[in-house]
C-alpha cells in the first residue's frame, strides 16, 4: 500500500545517506540552510520523496513540537505524490498538488527544505510543513506566499475559463494555535462562526484549529 511505497522511499534515502557518511569518514550529515534563500517549487522525485520522509521521521523523533508528518500523513503525501506523476496515455497531466521546495541551485535529488499539499481542487491548502533544520529562516513564508499566488492564479483561471461559479474568492485554511500568529502576517483573519459549517465546527472544537480566510486578488481586479 501507500505506507509500504513511503516506507521503501525513506529507506532508500537513508541507505543513501549511509553510503555518504560512510564516504565521509562517519558522523553525522549536517544540512546548512543558509539565510533567505530563494526557494524553488517543483514536482519532487522519487529520491527527493524519499529524503523529505527522511527527515520528517527524524525531525518527529528529535522534537516533542514538531508536527508528526511522518506519522499521520505520509500516506496522504505518497498518494499524492504518486498521483501527480501518473498520466494516461492521451490525457492532460493532472494538475499538480505536491511541491517540494528547494534552494535554487539545488541538484536533482537534493533534500527538500519544505512540502506543501493542496486538496482536490489543486487551489485549497491541505498541509505544508518545515524542516526542522530550516525553520526561522523564513522558508515557511515563502512557501505560503507561493502556495498564495498558485491558489490565485488557478482560480482566474477557472474564471477566465466561464467557470466563475467554481472559481473561490477566499483563501480559507484551517491553522493549529502555534502557526495562528504566522498565518495572520500574511493577512488571514478569523472566519465568521456561522461561515463555518456545522461539521467543520465540531472538528475544529475537536482539534483545537481555527478557520481563517483571505481574499484573493483575482476578482478584485
Amino acid at each position: 500500500g501507500l505506507r509500504a511505497a513511503a516506507e521503501a522511499l525513506l529507506d532508500a534515502a537513508d541507505a543513501r545517506a549511509e553510503g555518504r557518511d560512510a564516504s565521509r569518514g562517519g558522523g553525522a550529515v549536517r544540512f546548512g540552510v543558509p539565510e533567505g534563500a530563494a526557494l524553488v517549487a517543483r514536482r519532487m522525485t522519487a529520491a527527493e520523496m524519499g529524503q523529505a520522509f527522511a527527515w520528517m521521521r527524524r525531525d518527529q523523533h528529535s522534537s516533542a513540537t514538531c508536527v508528526r508528518f511522518w506519522d499521520k500523513a505520509a500516506e496522504s503525501i505518497m498518494g499524492l505524490f504518486e498521483a501527480d506523476g501518473s498520466v494516461t496515455p492521451g490525457e492532460p497531466p493532472p494538475t499538480q498538488r505536491l511541491f517540494g521546495y528547494f534552494e535554487r541551485g539545488a541538484g536533482k535529488g537534493a533534500a527538500p527544505l519544505g512540502f506543501a499539499a493542496c486538496k482536490d481542487d489543486g487551489v485549497s491548502v491541505d498541509v505544508m510543513g518545515v524542516r526542522l533544520a530550516a525553520r526561522g529562516r523564513g522558508v515557511g513564508r515563502a512557501i505560503a506566499e507561493h502556495l498564495i499566488e498558485l491558489a490565485n492564479a488557478r482560480a482566474k483561471r477557472l474564471a477566465d475559463q466561464g467557470r466563475r461559479e467554481d472559481a473561490p474568492r477566499r483563501y480559507v485554511l484551517d491553522s493549529i494555535p502555534a502557526a495562528l500568529p504566522f498565518w495572520r502576517a500574511l493577512g488571514f483573519t478569523a472566519m465568521a462562526e456561522e461561515e463555518v459549517d456545522v461539521e467543520d465546527r465540531v472538528m475544529g472544537k475537536l482539534s483545537g484549529d481555527t478557520r481563517l480566510c483571505k481574499d484573493m486578488l483575482w476578482w478584485q481586479e
